[in-house]
């Protein structure tokens, strides 16, 4: 693949991606501004405007607009340039993961009825007989064209046949994006944090996602197993810790 390729799309989309960002940037300061002095909080999110601009070109290629994942990695980017910021600012791991997780509450309550009813019922189909069946097939061959590197060594995944008891099907990652960009950037320590997203939007998806391990951990895949209607659970080492004890697990 052509080096160049990976900022080339990424410098070509700028303008379209500021504009996401500028959409994004509302829920971290939803969250700041619940904690923070107005102009403080402000200033950390033009600092954080700034460290996206410069994140742009590093942010690892997928096969841009043929991949709809791609979206999922410039967001991710956000929550990597604000964790920066913080970082350079003082801030501790802690500190730095519960803003984050403020952020995520802050854009799953954002959703109104009407949305959150599509956003479930479309998932439900998804998970339904006959639509399950496309899903499954395009989840497949989304994994068949990663394993032949037609979304570049940044994105690996293979499809897991479901046992109809414990999971419906499954996936594992053996090479993300997100994961090599936040540990290129330094910010490894709070990377397993973010991917706490995926159990906020099993929740409000209805999908019945239950993880052990993650990339970000240091393990070998991400290991996502579904199930349709099951509460989603998180069987990793990283859990959530609270602000009132600090208490987490790593």
């Amino acid at each position: 693949m052509d080096e160049q390729g990976p900022r080339n799309y990424y410098v070509s989309k700028k303008d379209r991606l500021m504009k996401d960002f500028d959409k994004n940037i509302e829920y971290f300061r939803r969250a700041l501004h619940s904690e923070l002095d107005e102009g403080i909080a402000e200033d950390i999110l033009k600092e954080t405007r700034l460290e996206y601009e410069e994140l742009i070109p590093r942010i690892p290629y997928i096969g841009g607009d043929s991949n709809r994942l791609t979206k999922d990695v410039t967001d991710s980017t956000v929550g990597l340039a604000f964790s920066k910021v913080l970082r350079r600012r003082g801030y501790s791991r802690e500190e730095i993961v519960e803003h984050l997780i403020e952020t995520m509450r802050a854009h799953f309550d954002s959703y109104s009825l009407a949305k959150m009813f599509l956003v479930r019922s479309v998932a439900r189909l998804l998970f339904t007989f006959p639509l399950n069946r496309v899903y499954r097939r395009f989840i497949r061959g989304m994994a068949e064209r990663s394993q032949r590197g037609d979304y570049s060594d940044n994105l690996v995944l293979h499809y897991v046949e479901g046992d109809g008891e414990e999971f419906d099907f499954g996936i594992d990652y053996t090479a993300c994006p997100i994961n090599k960009l936040w540990r290129e950037q330094g910010m490894s320590d709070v990377l397993p944090y973010i991917c706490l997203w995926d159990y906020y939007s099993s929740e409000l998806t209805g999908s019945g996602l239950v993880r052990t391990m993650t990339l970000s951990e240091g393990f070998d895949r991400c290991d996502f197993r579904f199930k349709k209607g099951r509460k989603p659970e998180n069987r990793q080492r990283t859990q959530l810790f609270t602000k009132e004890t600090g208490d987490s697990e790593d």
